[in-house]
């Protein structure tokens, strides 16, 4: 799609540069690129129309790539050097892979003795913690490692690592945790006597904490906090008693705080140990068994013939990189002299590695006409939200400071000027993210980024910005929430439309895709026509949950609850009956043969029967077409044929295979809706990214900085101490920072990515808006009224205090005017589809010529074409209880029709009861039907049917007509 997009774009404005109008107005792009190539309006003018001629004339060489499809190129090449099938697929579902693979593994269970115990061990595990003991979102959280470039080094260490290895490993750490947990106890134990012995009471010690903490983990809870006030007194030698203490007691604690500091330090680093040691064993179940579902990974791949989108990169670094690069141009059939890399910050760091050979062989050698080649690489730090995907900001960061990988010169040029946006919505930004550079990063390189950040705007028009804070309670439900943002959102639409713009001017851009959802089913209860993936799925349809109920039928007939779902859909949507419960009544006891039959009263002659012997298209076609499903355009159903049609095409088409491939997927496949309808706009921050709207409104603006769903990293340790691994999978959390020199490290620099992280995404929302921008955040404050710097509205409160506008009575803040300034540039490009064509072939009248053209309406043509169905049906016969089965597979084939039914049926049963032959046709004999028989002499007989009997005669019947 982006692809698609940038082709639009380039041929758009070399359309605008051809057109004798832009000498007369020229816009701000014409005018930068006349005075950076310096050049004439008019040659500029001249060119654009020979670029476009020449593209139109050659499309097809017009070649704009992902990088991902640049490789993707490479491997196909290199597909037999790679030992992959020619014809692989790709495949991009890579998650649904995966969680086949582990399905494929449990079940797996009871046949793989040490897995099987493994996978019990675990869910016995679990349910002790009081857990699921649903071993299989454990494993299909460890399985995307497999996919995850960041994560491939590290699974690279572990692929000769098996079952054993990490039991040795697992019982090795719950001894060191049993020794730790009793020594532990111990020391404890020892500080708490010591007190006592000396005569001294908890209250002696300020707040009691000291003594507390050791009670605390004699009792067996090590959830203890480090780096609190007391702790730091007692490291720094400081008093650990109250003033109102005799100076008895004083002295006394004083004599013993050297054997107290000792405690407490020896009982900190076992603690932390051994809270590092819990998190590795909570890790290494799901993580030893990730060889066994890379392996059952492979077996579905190579079954399917499938690769991984998410193995290219890896793929080219390990097989074709190592490649001189003339040798890959060679391959691929053309040389790359220049190269443009856009977006560069979401490159990961294995595609980078892969393409540095190529650009570098570009760029420093010359062509025989002593041509050298170019490479130019756009992109913005700020705008780097794919770290999850293995994108990372800091190489493009050190790629513009201090790196170069390649031996030319680099000339870095800033890009100060924004095209996109009005004036008020640039210095709003500008203002903000200034002022973010010096209160949320503790990253150095980050904060600079930021602090350079300004633009300067060429559009003249003010623009506006309104940020407005909802005043939601801390013990608020998610519902109510909800229902605020949404009134919100609702009321800041007709404010926009009030001041000029159309619905398909905004778009309501969320963090989360469960807020996107919330918000478009509140505005379509309110009659507000939206397009988003998820109001667009395909199970929100009522017919295709109807289609499917029905072919779900068809795989367990006797199923009551799919019967009431097909009745339910037909009872309101089709005969729109006022007393439903008297039509279930009548239809609801019969078999689904009988019930289809009775549907004929309501004037549906759906044959059942014939259904289940369609292939799964035709299937499909006739519900559409006999319950009418086809009276009015349904995109819904149309975008289901489309998905059935890709699955027969790649798989071995079946009700159950559809059904399974739709569970698999009904969340995710959507109707993909037109630009130019008039509705608003529902999505999310990364699928915004790169697109650009008149109004942008961002509700729930209030995301946590630091917030992280199970964050987990992978931490260096000594091999000597942990059965030879070189690295744990363990849980990212505060506890790390306290575990020496490499875990504080480790904590500080995950830390900082969610810094930079978390402002990119509100970076990428808040510059996607051209004359609107509406941010809706919460009135989120600690107990003192104090703002939450940790929050997206604590950082707007503190920037609206910064530039002396905060008032605490006030909710509502803008900035510019509200009223519509440029005019629309969008069109509508949708073409409303109004009819919905599906007929049955019988309806087409085709008829299939079965030889020369020679033979058309002649007798001898019928004659061969009766001899030769007898021919074939007589192939496929063994017994006489073939007869029935087979005449109704050549009819549901199209390969007979019913009258040729009613005239051969007669004759083939003749045959096969025929006195002289049906000894040859009864069950036990050894039939072979249209078998070749080579002889000595290499010529080659083909009787119709060879019979070998029990006394191992044969008999040769060959068939006349």
């Amino acid at each position: 799609k982006a692809v698609a997009e940038m082709k639009d774009r380039i041929i758009d404005t070399l359309k605008q540069f051809s057109d004798l109008s832009i000498l007369e107005s020229p816009s701000s792009m014409f005018e930068t690129i006349c005075e950076e190539l310096k050049i004439e309006p008019i040659t500029l003018h001249e060119k654009s129309k020979k670029l476009l001629n020449t593209i139109i004339h050659n499309y097809a060489a017009f070649d704009i790539s992902t990088i991902d499809g640049f490789t993707h190129k490479l491997i196909r090449t290199f597909a037999h050097d790679l030992k992959l099938p020619l014809n692989f697929e790709v495949e991009l579902d890579t998650v649904n892979l995966l969680n086949k693979a582990v399905d494929k593994l449990i079940d797996k269970a009871g046949t793989e003795k040490e897995l099987t115990k493994i996978l019990v061990d675990f869910a016995i595990e679990k349910a002790d913690e009081d857990k699921s003991w649903d071993v299989s979102h454990d494993f299909n959280a460890i399985a995307k490692l497999l996919i995850n470039e960041n994560d491939i080094p590290y699974i690279e260490s572990l692929k000769h690592k098996n079952l054993a290895d990490f039991k040795e490993l697992k019982t090795q750490l719950a001894k060191s945790v049993v020794i730790l947990e009793t020594q532990i106890v111990e020391i404890a134990q020892q500080i708490l006597e010591l007190i006592v012995n000396y005569g001294l009471e908890f209250n002696d010690f300020s707040s009691g904490y000291l003594p507390k903490y050791f009670q605390k983990i004699l009792n067996g809870d090590f959830d203890v906090s480090f780096g609190l006030s007391w702790q730091t007194k007692l490291e720094e030698g400081e008093t650990l008693y109250p003033k109102r203490v005799s100076s008895d007691t004083a002295s006394t604690i004083d004599a013993i705080q050297p054997k107290l500091f000792e405690g407490f330090s020896t009982t900190k680093q076992q603690i932390l140990q051994y809270k590092f040691l819990k998190n590795a064993l909570k890790n290494i179940t799901p993580l030893s068994v990730l060889n066994a579902i890379n392996n059952t990974l492979k077996e579905i791949k190579d079954e399917d013939d499938l690769l991984l989108i998410s193995e290219f990169n890896s793929l080219i670094s390990s097989e074709i990189k190592n490649q001189p690069a003339p040798y890959i141009y060679e391959r691929i059939g053309e040389k790359f002299k220049h190269y443009f890399i856009d977006e560069f910050q979401d490159t990961s760091q294995l595609q980078w590695q892969n393409m540095i050979p190529l650009i570098d062989n570009a760029i420093t050698s010359e062509t025989i006409k002593g041509e050298v080649g170019s490479a130019m690489i756009v992109g913005d730090a700020k705008q780097a939200i794919y770290r999850w995907r293995g994108g990372k900001a800091e190489q493009f960061i050190d790629l513009y400071n201090e790196g170069n990988p390649f031996f030319v010169e680099k000339r870095v040029e800033n890009l100060p000027s924004n095209y996109r946006s009005l004036k008020q919505v640039v210095e709003f930004n500008n203002s903000f993210f200034k002022h973010l550079s010096s209160h949320v990063f503790s990253n150095e390189s980050h904060q600079t980024i930021y602090d350079a950040s300004s633009q300067y705007s060429t559009i003249v028009e003010e623009g506006f910005v309104e940020l407005s804070f909802l005043d939601i309670k801390n013990n608020e439900e998610d519902n109510a929430k909800d229902s605020l943002y949404c009134q919100k959102v609702l009321q800041t639409i007709q404010d926009v439309q009030k001041n000029g713009f159309e619905l398909k001017d905004i778009c309501i851009i969320t963090r989360k895709s469960k807020e996107g959802v919330a918000i478009a089913e509140y505005l379509s209860s309110e009659n507000i026509p939206i397009i988003s993936s998820e109001s667009l799925l395909l199970q929100n349809s009522p017919e295709v949950n109807f289609i499917m109920s029905i072919m779900a039928l068809g795989v367990q007939p006797q199923n009551s609850e799919l019967k009431i779902d097909v009745l339910s859909y037909l009872a309101e949507h089709k005969l729109k009956l006022e007393d439903k419960h008297a039509f279930y009544s009548v239809l609801m006891p019969l078999d689904s043969h009988s019930l289809f039959n009775k549907l004929s009263v309501w004037d549906f002659h759906f044959d059942f029967d014939v259904f289940l012997k369609l292939s799964l298209y035709e299937a499909v076609e006739s519900i559409v077409r006999e319950f009418r499903l086809n009276e009015v355009s349904n995109s819904y159903v149309q975008f289901l044929m489309d998905e059935i049609l890709d699955y027969s095409q790649k798989h071995n088409a079946s009700f159950s295979g559809f059904i399974a491939h739709w569970e698999n997927k009904k969340s995710k496949l959507s109707v993909v809706s037109p630009q130019g309808n008039n509705a608003v706009q529902i999505m999310t921050i990364h699928r915004s990214k790169g697109l650009e709207f008149p109004v942008v409104i961002f509700p729930y603006a209030n995301q946590n900085i630091y917030f992280d769903m199970s964050p987990k990293t992978w931490f260096p340790v000594d091999k000597e101490n942990f059965n030879n691994f070189s690295h744990l999978f363990i849980n990212m959390n505060k506890d790390l920072e306290e575990f020496g020199v490499a875990g504080a490290n480790a904590y500080k620099e995950y830390r900082s990515e969610l810094e930079l992280d978390a402002i990119n995404l509100l970076y990428v929302v808040m510059t996607r808006a051209v004359e609107h921008l509406h941010i809706i955040s919460e009135l989120d404050l600690d107990a003192k009224q104090n703002e939450k710097l940790n929050l997206y509205s604590g950082l707007y409160i503190n920037y609206l205090k910064t530039i002396q506008k905060w008032n605490d009575e006030r909710l509502t803040y803008t900035f510019g005017n509200p009223k519509r300034q440029l005019e629309s540039k969008q069109s509508n490009n949708g073409i409303d589809q109004k009819q919905f064509i599906c007929t049955s072939k019988e309806e087409h009248d085709l008829t299939i010529i079965t030889n020369s053209g020679y033979l058309w309406d002649t007798s001898q043509k019928e004659a061969q074409e009766k001899g030769n169905l007898i021919h074939n049906i007589m192939s496929q016969i063994n017994t006489p209880n073939d007869i029935k089965f087979v005449m109704d597979d050549f009819v549901s084939s199209g390969k007979l029709t019913l009258n040729q039914l009613n005239e051969l049926t007669p004759i083939i049963e003749n045959i096969v009861n025929h006195a002289n032959l049906s000894a040859y046709y009864k069950e036990g004999l050894i039939v072979l039907n249209e078998k070749d028989i080579i002889t000595k002499d290499g010529e080659v007989l083909r009787p119709d049917r060879l019979i070998i009997n029990d006394k191992n005669e044969a008999v040769i019947i060959d068939y006349k007509t």
